[in-house]
């Protein structure tokens, strides 16, 4: 089952290198990776590097549950990794369940439930042409 998968310490990444990422870039330390809140946000023009997927799924109590800051977190170490130096949020959301878990042996058997949290987050990481030409206007 996929939730159970995801009950990991910290989110887990998929990183699909897009087809029209035109160059090898050295890898960039994730502290100096832009996290754009949308695609008009970039100031400058740029190369598509990777679509990075980010998924946590945590227990919902006193904590809170799923960060978004530590999905963009592992998103910013995986960008990093393929040499973007931004990354641009597509979506980002989280939904709750409820887990179920039975043990059974062979007299009786155990059930638990426990809510939970499952948070996704689809990231475009991209190379900036840094610095960015200015329009230097009339």
């Amino acid at each position: 089952m996929l939730v159970a998968l995801l009950a990991a310490c910290g989110p887990t990444t998929e990183v699909l290198t897009l087809p029209d990422a035109s160059e090898d870039f050295a890898p960039v330390p994730p502290g100096q990776i832009e996290v754009y809140r949308s695609p008009d946000a970039p100031r400058c023009e740029y190369d598509r590097v990777a679509m990075i997927e980010a998924q946590e799924s945590e227990s919902v109590g006193l904590a809170g549950g799923v960060s978004q800051i530590d999905l963009m977190r592992a998103a910013r170490e995986e960008a990093g990794e393929v040499g973007a130096n931004a990354v641009v949020i597509e979506e980002m959301g989280t939904e709750q369940f409820i887990e179920t878990e039975v043990e059974a042996d062979t007299s009786e058997y155990e059930r638990t439930e426990s809510r939970k949290q499952l948070g996704q987050a689809m990231f475009l990481a991209i190379r900036e042409h840094r610095p960015c030409e200015t329009d230097g206007g009339p």
